[in-house]
């Protein structure tokens, strides 16, 4: 992500993913590197982005098809108490990043609800 669109704290002791999301036929594969993932998840956080992980993949395809417009604009999807950045990357590629939602954010970066919705940033 861009450093001027991240949402998420500068706080290194929040467990977070980043990586380029790619596609090869009808599998999506994240690309990390050790800089990329930060902090631990707690046992019950990882197992919320076990599950919470093909749903966000599912929203990020029927929010934004390819050519579509919201394609080529950053998302953001919550799920599982899981917060989901997305934008477009290089060459296809999405960015993401995935962290706790109950990571405290100001007033306006917060959700306009709590269900498990898509928030288009």
């Amino acid at each position: 992500m861009s450093e001027n669109n991240r949402k998420q704290p500068d706080n290194h002791s929040v467990p977070c993913i980043r990586g380029r999301l790619l596609q090869d036929g009808c599998l999506f594969r994240l690309q990390t590197s050790r800089d990329d993932i930060r902090a631990a998840f707690t046992e019950e956080e990882a197992r919320w982005l076990a599950q919470a992980f093909p749903l966000i993949l599912q929203q990020m395809v029927a929010t934004a098809a390819p050519g579509s417009p919201e394609a080529l604009m950053p998302n953001v999807f919550h799920h599982n108490g899981l917060t989901c950045e997305s934008e477009p990357g290089p060459q296809g590629a999405v960015c993401l990043m995935i962290y706790p939602t109950s990571v405290e954010l100001t007033p306006s970066e917060e959700p306009a609800n709590d269900e498990d919705h898509n928030h288009s940033a």
